[in-house]
């Protein structure tokens, strides 16, 4: 006689299974490779021609799959209730292709519409920061009924065009610190408020534009890391409590992946051990990732052009977006592909993590190249796995295999015949020296390659 097995008991194996399995040996995903276009209409220097026309340049000639851009409530709904103007939008979808997948993150600050107004005269003085218009930090609505009219208009208008909502960004670092006043709430650059009226929002948008348009997906706030990987420094009691209490509002999370590349797999592994205590699994993206983080390379912090940097950039670069991808991550998307403004300065970290640059986006850095030589050799992959350290392989539904190799440990020797079947094999290194723009190429029969701590592609000839 056959027992009857309890559905609960299925349910709990099904689910031990699924956190067994090691999720991180193989990717599936569409839309990976993206590109973000930031502090438009806040930022004086964003909201030119040059800066559109740039931007959308460099993310055609990239080949970029997926662009990121700020929406700012109080931009849009100037000054008052109904008072819209979609001008700011419309410009920003112009730059990029009809067939471009596109990510809206929304920001709830408005001078007339979001709570704790006052709060932002103090906002200078506690972060070292002039006061730009609507800038975040962003904070719940003084009538959640007004947001979501907005919101409800927004989505309307957007909805064949825009499938992926972001409800604000890094709202998980709101403290409240010791050394500010008495009357101030959690904050930080992006959030003022708490944890629990963070959610509330989230609920709330998550809700309104589903309701408007099924077919859309929302993201949370993106988890930030710090240079390396503190654990103490992270704010864990927030995104905890996310989690915990929200995850049926999100449905995919988003981290941001800087700092030391070596420390990416670590970082995605972290927050996917926060999910399966939760007992949840959710899609993970990167909406922001950049290389020559000078909190890591210190030396770079006084000139953009250094030939060690430009090298450094450009095989991060590919390293950072292939731990991502192997350990899970389906999209990347770039902080920055062109400066905000000429004669930035070389002390700032974020400056350094542009691939080229002019604002004009004409003088192009090695890592652009490379970038560019990744996108060819990758989009559209299926499934990443990691076949022994350094050694990736990407597959593909149409065409064979390409594997990308590197040591950073020095010059290794790895015979790749166990790997491609074929008599002869394509050898691509990437681009690390300033104004090259081509990649070197060697087709050879021998199977037997030498490669060091710079990334090359290997595929069948």
């Amino acid at each position: 006689m056959i027992k009857k097995i309890p559905i609960i008991f299925i349910s709990i194996v099904l689910l031990f299974l699924c956190q067994i399995i090691p999720a991180d040996q193989e990717n599936t995903g569409n839309n990976h490779f993206g590109g973000n276009f930031l502090w438009y209409g806040v930022d004086p220097y964003r909201t030119n021609e040059t800066a559109l026309n740039s931007f959308s340049t460099s993310f055609s000639e990239l080949d970029m799959e997926m662009a990121r851009f700020d929406i700012y409530w109080g931009r849009i709904e100037r000054g008052s209730k109904g008072n819209y103007n979609w001008s700011l939008i419309d410009d920003l979808l112009g730059t990029v292709g009809e067939q471009t997948t596109v990510l809206f993150t929304l920001f709830s600050s408005s001078k007339w519409g979001s709570k704790y107004n006052e709060c932002r005269e103090q906002f200078p003085a506690l972060f070292g920061s002039s006061e730009r218009y609507n800038m975040p930090p962003s904070s719940i609505p003084l009538q959640m009924r007004d947001y979501l009219d907005f919101l409800e208009r927004l989505v309307n208008r957007y909805k064949n065009r825009v499938k992926y909502w972001q409800i604000e960004n890094e709202v998980y670092g709101a403290l409240k610190k010791p050394e500010h006043p008495a009357d101030l709430p959690p904050l930080n650059k992006f959030w003022i408020g708490t944890k629990q009226e963070y959610l509330s929002l989230l609920k709330e948008s998550y809700t309104k534009i589903k309701t408007t348009d099924p077919n859309a997906y929302v993201l949370p706030a993106g988890i930030a890391f710090g240079a390396g990987l503190d654990l103490t420094k992270l704010p864990y009691d927030f995104f905890d409590y996310l989690f915990d209490n929200g995850i049926d509002y999100i449905d995919i999370i988003d981290l941001h992946l800087y700092g030391d590349v070596n420390r990416v797999k670590d970082k995605i592994a972290l927050i996917k051990t926060k999910l399966s205590d939760f007992g949840y699994s959710k899609p993970l993206w990167c909406t922001e990732a950049g290389e020559i983080d000078t909190r890591i390379h210190r030396q770079f912090t006084s000139a953009f052009d250094s030939e060690a940097e430009l090298k450094l950039q450009a095989e991060e670069i590919i390293k950072k977006h292939v731990f991502a991808f192997a350990n899970g991550i389906q999209t990347v998307l770039r902080l920055r592909l062109i400066p905000y403004r000429d004669n930035e300065l070389a002390s700032v970290n974020w400056n350094h993590m542009s691939l080229v640059f002019d604002t004009h986006g004409n003088n192009k850095k090695p890592g652009f190249y490379t970038y560019k030589l990744m996108v060819s050799k990758l989009k559209y992959f299926l499934t990443v796995k990691e076949l022994q350290q350094g050694i990736y392989k990407f597959t593909f539904t149409d065409r064979p295999p390409v594997f990308v190799l590197w040591n950073d440990d020095g010059k290794a020797m790895v015979d790749v015949s166990q790997y491609i079947s074929s008599a002869k094999i394509k050898i691509t290194s990437i681009i690390t020296e300033k104004l090259k723009n081509q990649p070197d190429i060697t087709i050879t029969e021998n199977k037997e390659v030498i490669f060091n701590s710079t990334p090359v592609f290997i595929e069948e000839y």
